[in-house]
């Protein structure tokens, strides 16, 4: 049976990324196995120094869901690992496919994938309840961070409560002008979050973007997930984040979650905040559909069929 083309470009980058492997790491009987995920990630098992490792491997996105480069997100990885975070190892990036390449960390997601959770309800164990409250807890360590580190990998530094509150939306409204984009509900949601943004936060913490994802192993949290859309902002669009993932994947008690979080922080929750950030965390969710009906985003999806995941 003849190959398909997007069997091909499969073939070719399990080639390209194997010889990454083998060239830059060392490795040798390099074995990829593609992920169920909505981007391009393979586990990639092999031999290195006698010793059999596995890697995982994160590409590019198929089109344009959020305006930050696969480099950004590997800056803001390398960053967090570097100051204590349980998060994994970056190893390097291969640059033909644009790949992240990290340690490989064990551990499990009860909640589940997105997709995983829409199939089949999610449920929430004792033992991942155990480790959303250490989520917090890292949560807050995360917000404590000097901003330093981040802004060196790249991070914008927002100025006064209005950047704060709204640069990194902006950045996603942005994409809809770049790719003639012109949708009546974001065109509410960005006139309404420039008119309500809180004006007396000037808090500024690095958040992880899309808050809520980790693995763990029984009550342990094993590592932190997907910084890709990380910046830095105020540190309650995070739990903004994490209940607007809610509906879909179960969270747990959200409420004694964020007491959790007060606690370990130590500084009271901003409920307005919270509240003003639910929106623009979920208006945010739009424009990556949005960016796919298009039909420079239709053209992407063709052309790298690869990296249609199911």
């Amino acid at each position: 049976m003849a190959q398909t083309e997007a069997d091909q470009d499969q073939a070719e980058s399990r080639e390209q990324l194997s010889r990454w492997l083998e060239n830059v790491l060392g490795c040798s009987e390099v074995v990829l196995e593609k992920q169920r995920r909505w981007r391009p990630v393979w586990r990639a098992s092999a031999q290195q120094n006698g010793v059999k490792r596995d890697f995982l491997l994160k590409g590019d996105r198929t089109w344009p869901t959020h305006p930050y480069p696969l480099v950004y997100e590997m800056r803001m990885q390398r960053a967090l690992h570097e100051n204590g975070i349980p998060i994994p190892a970056i190893l390097g990036m291969c640059d033909q496919p644009n790949t992240i390449v990290m340690e490989w960390i064990e551990g499990g997601r009860d909640p589940g994938l997105v997709q995983e959770a829409i199939e089949s309800a999610s449920v929430m164990t004792e033992d991942r309840w155990a480790a959303s409250l250490r989520y917090m807890e890292i949560l807050a360590d995360i917000h404590s961070l000097p901003s330093q580190a981040f802004i060196e990998g790249g991070a914008h530094l927002p100025q006064g409560a209005r950047e704060i509150a709204l640069h990194n939306f902006e950045r996603f409204h942005a994409m809809t002008v770049e790719q003639g984009i012109t949708d009546p509900l974001l065109e509410f949601c960005a006139r309404w979050l420039r008119q309500n943004y809180p004006r007396h936060r000037e808090s500024i913490s690095f958040v992880t973007g899309d808050c809520g994802q980790f693995l763990s192993d029984g009550a342990q949290v094993t590592g932190i997930l997907d910084v890709e859309i990380g910046h830095l902002g105020d540190p309650m669009r995070d739990l903004a984040c994490f209940r607007g993932r809610h509906p879909i994947e179960n969270m747990g008690d959200v409420a004694a979650l964020f007491r959790h979080y007060e606690t370990a922080i130590g500084v009271p929750l901003y409920f307005d905040a919270i509240a003003y950030h639910t929106v623009s965390f979920l208006a945010e969710a739009i424009y990556g559909p949005c960016s796919g009906c298009t039909k420079r985003g239709a053209a992407a999806i063709g052309s790298r069929r690869r990296y249609r995941c199911r």
